[in-house]
């Protein structure tokens, strides 16, 4: 959690990143279960991949543009 929360400064987006983490942990068992390597570096892996998914979404492209009111008499 804090891993991608650091990355994101978001707790929020950083709970939604760790959850979808999870769920792909449990997707993968039989090759988790299997390897050779580090569940934990796969892990940690699988994060900064969401995250950079995340960062690179549409929505984190959109400028905010104000609004201007304009009052005709």
């Amino acid at each position: 959690m804090s891993y991608a929360e650091k990355m994101l400064g978001d707790h929020g987006v950083a709970e939604d990143i760790v959850q979808e983490t999870i769920i792909q942990a449990w997707r993968n068992m039989d090759r988790l279960l299997g390897m050779e390597g580090s569940v934990k570096g796969w892990l940690f892996t699988v994060t900064r991949n969401l995250v950079v998914d995340w960062v690179r979404k549409p929505h984190m492209r959109r400028e905010v543009v104000g609004v201007r009111t304009v009052i005709r008499s």
